[in-house]
């Protein structure tokens, strides 16, 4: 087991669903945290709980730092979540709960935006003016148009990993 596992694991288990329901209160409908009891001299009961790290939204209990997405799967279903949480509309910010999903790490990436320069996920254009796919290090053929390369890896990557997690732009 990584260190970094091995701690976030320690961390989790630090806080309780119990723990964490006395603190904040969550609205499922817009994902929103609120503090039941005064948390510092700043924050009063009521006042709207977290900050932005990294696009996520993070809420310091009892010195520990946590994800409220991570935060809501406790909430909500009394358990920390088993694998990765994956934002469906890719807003790490929305976490309501109908938003979030359990995932490996795989279906993490497959669910997250092109970062490269045709727009498109798993598409490069070659130098001969083809367009070449690839997911997962695994080569998928090289094509005369962007749009064949996408729908090869759309087919490939939604045989593989579901439908609900392919995304090709």
């Amino acid at each position: 087991m990584s260190r970094y596992k091995a701690k976030q694991l320690a961390k989790e288990a630090a806080l309780t669903a119990d723990e964490l329901r006395r603190r904040l209160s969550y609205d499922q409908e817009t994902g929103i945290f609120r503090w039941l009891l005064p948390n510092s001299n700043r924050l009063k009961a009521g006042d709207i709980a977290g900050s932005i790290s990294y696009g996520y939204l993070t809420i310091r209990i009892n010195g520990l730092l946590y994800r409220c997405h991570r935060l809501a799967w406790l909430y909500v279903y009394g358990v920390w979540p088993s694998g990765q949480l994956d934002h469906k509309n890719l807003n790490r910010s929305d976490n309501r709960i109908n938003n979030l999903r359990v995932a490996t790490n795989a279906q993490n990436i497959i669910n997250s935006p092109a970062r490269n320069q045709s727009g498109l996920k798993g598409v490069w254009k070659l130098k001969d003016g083809r367009f070449k796919t690839m997911c997962a290090g695994k080569h998928l053929g090289s094509f005369r148009t962007a749009e064949e390369a996408s729908a090869a890896y759309l087919a490939y990557t939604q045989n593989r990993y579901g439908k609900e997690f392919a995304r090709t732009c």
